[in-house]
């Protein structure tokens, strides 16, 4: 703990234009509140580093979220070259007979979901 009597280091950043936050940690007017805080330091401290940080100290990482593959979007889809189609999604499907492909802008396809497999749409 250090006693302050003036706010030296808070004005010299705000010059600067540099971020500055002072914390305290209560309103000490006794030896018991002296006492009280040395006792409890490190927990008080931790809790303002994870206020700071946004979540616990030493708290085991969040697991990042499953890239998602699945849209439920609607539309005509008017292809600028050949696709072959497929019976299943990604490039292992099924090809279905060449007659249900789609060869240029006059065939098209109406579709209510998109799926992203194999690295392709």
């Amino acid at each position: 703990m250090t006693p302050r009597n003036d706010l030296l280091n808070s004005n010299v950043t705000g010059q600067l234009n540099l971020n500055y936050r002072l914390i305290e940690l209560g309103f000490i007017t006794s030896k018991k509140d002296v006492d009280y805080i040395t006792k409890n330091l490190d927990s008080f401290t931790k809790r303002l580093a994870e206020a700071i940080n946004g979540r616990q100290i030493n708290a085991p990482k969040s697991k990042p979220a499953q890239a998602k593959t699945i849209w439920n979007w609607g539309g005509t889809f008017y292809p600028n070259t050949t696709i072959k189609v497929r019976k299943s999604p990604g490039i292992n499907g099924t090809i279905v007979e060449s007659g249900s492909w789609l060869y240029g802008k006059d065939d098209w396809i109406k579709f209510d979901q998109v799926i992203k497999k194999d690295g392709y749409w």
